[in-house]
């Protein structure tokens, strides 16, 4: 017989959880999948709470703050898993 074990992802995790950047600055972020079968480890990575259209995040994770960003408090990244975009974790810069 032939079993089939049903992937499912349980959580995402994205460290360092805060962080301290100024403008101009890049930190690189990490997202850590965590379940049960076999699924696609990708996440995409957003932003949010940032003031210049210039600061911005990699596929790979690497936030850049533009030289002019005024943000003055947090901008939260988030990592989506591709396999369950219901999951997702965050990270608050």
């Amino acid at each position: 017989p032939v079993y089939y074990i049903k992937a499912a992802v349980s959580s995402v995790t994205v460290s360092p959880s805060t962080g301290a950047l100024y403008p101009g600055q890049s930190l690189q972020l990490e997202a850590t999948i965590s379940g049960s079968g076999f699924f696609d480890q990708d996440v995409v990575w957003s932003i949010t709470g940032n003031t210049s259209n210039k600061t911005k995040i990699s596929r790979s994770g690497i936030l850049t703050l533009d030289a002019s960003e005024t943000a003055g408090g947090t901008i939260t990244v988030k990592a989506t898993s591709v396999a369950d975009t219901t999951k997702y974790g965050t990270s608050d810069i």
